[in-house]
């Protein structure tokens, strides 16, 4: 929504988004949970998807060996997170986020820097029920 709902004709455009991340949560701590997320053991060592060779016996034998060793090797620190989340993190996917959070960035910047004209405050005893 902060990047792409820039209109200001419907009640939830980006500064509204942006508004309620600030009030709810914290900018500065919605920005850390994607730089903890890039420092975590799964994102840093995403590996890139490759294409596929045809299933036979021999290449899902040595499949099967390669993720045994890959399992033996990286299980102290796969130990604290949850199983599934290693078939999220490949390089796209890190690419993407990487990339989604600068843009992400960039437009807050940007809203906080040109904030709305248009904004009207009134007073609560003032306003019609």
């Amino acid at each position: 929504c902060v990047l792409y709902n820039k209109s200001g004709d419907s009640g939830n455009n980006a500064s509204s988004i942006v508004d309620v991340i600030s009030q709810k949560v914290g900018l500065t701590s919605y920005f850390l949970k994607f730089d903890e997320m890039q420092k975590s053991y799964l994102f840093s060592s995403a590996k890139s998807s490759q294409p596929r060779k045809p299933l036979t016996r021999s290449t899902a034998a040595s499949m099967a060996e390669i993720e045994d060793f890959d399992e033996n090797e990286s299980t102290d620190q796969k130990n604290e997170d949850h199983p599934m989340l290693g078939s999220i993190f490949y390089a796209e996917f890190v690419t993407f986020v990487k990339s989604l959070e600068a843009d992400i960035r960039e437009s807050v910047v940007e809203i906080y820097s040109h904030p709305k004209s248009k904004v009207t405050v009134v007073p609560a005893e003032l306003e019609q029920k």
